[in-house]
């Protein structure tokens, strides 16, 4: 009979740790109201307010196919907006992969950020993943707006695309778009 005790006792301890995080997370969610509108709820969605899904983003991520510098002409990883202001990026097909995560990182100030970027699928996507058709920098939701982040990422699908960065006219300082690999 001691034998079963263990397992027991340690099978309640975890039932009795997963309720208290179901009620501690519908409570939490419970604050939260929709507009009934979809994609205003997206777009006002900041995953800051939710730390659990912030963080299983960066552990998840880290799993999916990067874009590669290889992979784009000019083939470089680091973009200079100083002497040149726009770079139109060709980004090459990859059937192997359906999606691939392109991640850029920049200086920023409080109010924007030193360059814009902007993705454009070589192909239409299908209806349900028409998101990913328009992927733009200034287009990343209005808590972003408000503090905007220094790294921007797209979803590249696999048909390629075009990225075009260009410097922000605003922005005062020394201006360097760099893919992270």
């Amino acid at each position: 009979m001691s034998g079963l005790k263990l397992p027991l006792i340690l099978l309640l301890i975890l039932v009795a740790g997963f309720v208290f995080l179901m009620v501690r997370g519908s409570s939490k969610n419970n604050s939260v109201r929709s507009s009934g509108d979809n994609k205003s709820d997206a777009e006002n969605f900041s995953a800051d307010d939710y730390p659990v899904v912030q963080s299983l983003g960066s552990v998840l991520g880290a799993f999916s196919p990067k874009l590669d510098s290889t992979q784009i002409q000019p083939s470089l990883a680091t973009y200079t907006l100083q002497p040149q202001t726009t770079y139109t990026l060709k980004v090459g097909a990859d059937k192997k992969h359906k999606f691939r995560s392109a991640k850029f990182r920049m200086a920023t100030s409080t109010t924007k950020r030193c360059a814009h970027l902007k993705y454009t699928p070589a192909e239409d996507p299908p209806e349900e993943l028409s998101s990913l058709k328009k992927q733009d920098s200034e287009d990343m939701g209005k808590a972003d707006q408000a503090h905007p982040k220094p790294e921007v990422g797209f979803t590249i699908l696999a048909a390629g695309g075009t990225i075009i960065i260009s410097r922000n006219p605003g922005f005062s300082g020394p201006c360097v778009v760099q893919l992270e690999q």
